[in-house]
């Protein structure tokens, strides 16, 4: 195998953009993935949105959760359906409509606003939003509202907005040595300043030592 081959498969290995698990691009490192998982099965998520669904590789993993869990949910946003993959088309064909589907829009749109309120309001509280599309600090800013708040006191009966490439000058992601500081590839997009309007009291951030080498951040609404 030439250097150069060896260069470019230790890019994809520390972007965790290889083609993982289902031979889809997945723009998550493995650790990420995992993480993502334990959060959706440990509070019991029963509807995931994924604001920017790309080729597919995580829609993917998600798809074939309904086939096997038919208390969960997914609906994917993308601009551009030429961008996804077949693959992950072919899997939507034979997938229950009600539990799996992609629309296509502008994620800002009031269509687009609209599904995804509709299918939190179907599938019920206990659904992750997650922000992981073209303008992330703006994703975060108009679809806050749209989560359900716990019950006091009580973790684990409300909405979770979560939010992929987030820094706060500190973490150290697996497997992205120097991501926010000397990483130019992927870069950080969402900052501190971009997530100020989560303010304790009205918000908790969820789980963060399970977010610790990661670059998402995920918050709870207060209940009253």
């Amino acid at each position: 195998m030439g250097v150069d081959r060896l260069i470019g498969l230790e890019r994809n290995l520390l972007t965790g953009t290889e083609d993982i698990p289902f031979g889809l691009k997945v723009g998550h490192t493995w650790h990420e993935i995992g993480v993502i998982f334990h959060v959706v099965e440990a509070f019991g998520i029963r509807g995931f949105v994924e604001l920017g669904v790309h080729e597919g590789g995580l829609a993917a993993l998600m798809v074939a959760r309904t086939f096997y869990r038919h208390d969960f949910h997914y609906l994917g946003v993308e601009l551009d359906a030429g961008v996804v993959r077949t693959e992950l088309k072919d899997m939507l064909a034979v997938a229950n409509p009600q539990a799996a589907q992609v629309i296509y829009g502008d994620v800002f749109s009031d269509s687009v606003k609209q599904d995804v309120q509709a299918f939190m309001a179907r599938v019920g509280r206990q659904c992750l939003l997650y922000c992981d599309d073209g303008d992330k600090p703006r994703e975060l800013r108009e679809y806050a509202p749209l989560i359900r708040p716990n019950d006091s006191g009580i973790k684990t009966t409300g909405d979770i907005l979560m939010v992929h490439d987030f820094w706060d000058g500190q973490r150290e992601p697996q497997d992205l040595f120097g991501y926010g500081s000397t990483l130019d590839f992927p870069r950080a997009e969402v900052l501190p300043a971009d997530v100020k309007q989560f303010a304790p009291m009205a918000w908790s951030k969820a789980v963060p030592s399970w977010l610790a080498e990661t670059r998402i951040a995920a918050y709870f609404r207060e209940g009253g």
